[in-house]
């Protein structure tokens, strides 16, 4: 990644661009419906897409909270550890019980469980 400020707009241009279309995408294959916020904090400038032309879409903030089942509100911590690369460990033998396998969590926990 580079501090160059015209590859940094090239680059915030061109993933702007594909954001738009998968979120396009996915309303239009998925049988869902979207609705996209990009702010970018240097500018303030607000880009907005919503695949569904009503006044009630977007939900507001108030309308999302209370909705049922209750929404999946995800952070980027969220996707960043669903998106960790898993680090191998080797299976350890523990007194008379076996193999354990063991795994590390997303909050950097290691759990162990009989295989």
């Amino acid at each position: 990644i580079t501090n160059n400020p015209k590859r940094k707009s090239e680059r915030l241009s061109r993933r702007k661009i594909t954001l738009l279309k998968k979120a396009h995408e996915m309303a239009s294959f998925c049988d869902v419906d979207v609705a996209l916020v990009l702010r970018i904090r240097k500018t303030g400038q607000l880009i907005t897409y919503n695949s569904v032309d009503l006044k009630s879409w977007p939900p507001s903030k108030e309308e999302i909270r209370f909705h049922y089942p209750l929404p999946i509100n995800l952070l980027p911590r969220d996707i960043e550890a669903k998106h960790r690369k898993p680090t191998i460990t080797t299976p350890s033998v523990v007194q008379g019980r076996g193999i354990v396998k063991s795994e590390v969590l997303g909050s950097g926990v290691v759990e162990s469980s009989p295989i």
